[in-house]
């Protein structure tokens, strides 16, 4: 990693406490750093919802293992097993929520019914990672993506949870435009 990115990121790790909703613009060299960065981070004091729009929950999981990070506190919304595998085994640890596809996101829909159970479930402090905006770009209309987002910050204040929003660099400028003045900060890694 380039030195400049892990200033940055262990810039952003020391405000994060206090804020409560993050967007976080990363080139695409950078986005797993940045994932592993904020996980690590958070995942110390808070239980986490992690909305995997890309990967299966078993990658990401794997990759948090393989950089030391204890995943026994971070939950999953799996988004892409379903449209990838015609049987999906049932996660024994309660932990995972599979939804039927990262189009899901519409109020009733399984993205934002699987952040619901998770958390009334769970106990404490907890946080919210949405990985990443630009595969919700693809599959959703970027109104839909942004009433979605809306929808995030609705439950940060409700249930003060703290939302980490990624996505890539260079693309999607307008809807970031849109959904901007929703976070507390915007951080552009370089």
């Amino acid at each position: 990693m380039k030195e400049i990115v892990k200033k940055q990121l262990d810039d952003l790790n020391k405000r994060l406490e206090s804020l409560d909703k993050v967007l976080i613009i990363a080139p695409d060299d950078f986005l797993v750093d940045t994932m592993i960065s904020v996980v690590r981070n958070l995942s110390k004091k808070h239980y986490g919802i992690y909305i995997s729009l890309n990967k299966p929950h078993t990658t990401i999981n794997q990759i948090l293992e393989k950089n030391g990070i204890k995943t026994e506190k971070i939950y999953f919304v799996d988004c892409i097993t379903a449209v990838v595998h015609k049987t999906i085994e049932k996660d024994k640890t309660k932990r995972v929520l599979f939804a039927s596809h990262p189009s899901d996101i519409r109020k009733g829909g399984t993205i934002p019914e699987s952040i619901d159970k998770f958390i009334k479930a769970i106990p404490n402090e907890k946080f919210i990672l949405v990985d990443a905006l630009r595969t919700l770009l693809i599959h959703n209309e970027p109104k839909h993506v942004s009433e979605f987002i809306h929808n995030l910050a609705r439950i940060s204040k409700e249930f003060k949870t703290k939302i980490v929003v990624l996505t890539r660099k260079d693309h999607d400028e307008e809807l970031i435009e849109r959904i901007s003045p929703i976070f507390d900060e915007v951080v552009r890694i370089k």
